[in-house]
């Protein structure tokens, strides 16, 4: 998980030094590099909605989730990753097809991952570490897949 969050902020600090320079964005749908950046962060992306979706699928199943306090907080995080996982395989493909409501799709994403961390902020249920930063790495790559797509 660390090398996750290492590589993620990697690519982030890459972006941003990409963005500051006047030069290589200003013809970035050209550059391979950005469009190789595009699909390999939003596949990143993808691929922890999908182990997000599976902890939060398996929790509901799990009885030691199924309290009544919890098990609302749990299920909007299941639906939240369901239309996470949804929404980053569209971006890929819409990467590749020059679609441009991927955008606007990744702000979806966006919307329904904060619903989920506002859920379990509101039931304060206790859900190991793992959570926590699953939720934020999900967010950075999104925030980053934002900015490279937009």
């Amino acid at each position: 998980m660390d090398s996750s969050i290492g590589y993620a902020t990697f690519i982030a600090s890459l972006l941003l030094y990409f963005s500051s320079s006047p030069t290589p964005f200003a013809n970035a749908r050209a550059s391979s590099l950005i469009r190789n950046l595009d699909t390999t962060i939003l596949k990143l992306a993808l691929t922890n909605a999908q182990e997000s979706k599976a902890f939060f699928v398996n929790a509901l199943n799990t009885t030691g989730y199924n309290i009544v306090k919890g098990s609302e907080a749990v299920k909007q995080c299941a639906d939240s990753y369901d239309f996470a996982v949804d929404g980053f395989a569209f971006a890929v493909r819409g990467i590749k097809d020059n679609d441009k409501s991927v955008s606007q799709i990744l702000t979806q994403v966006q919307d329904k991952i904060v619903r989920c961390e506002k859920a379990l902020t509101s039931t304060e249920i206790e859900l190991p570490y793992l959570v926590s930063s699953t939720n934020f790495l999900t967010m950075l790559n999104r925030d980053v897949a934002f900015l490279i797509t937009s």
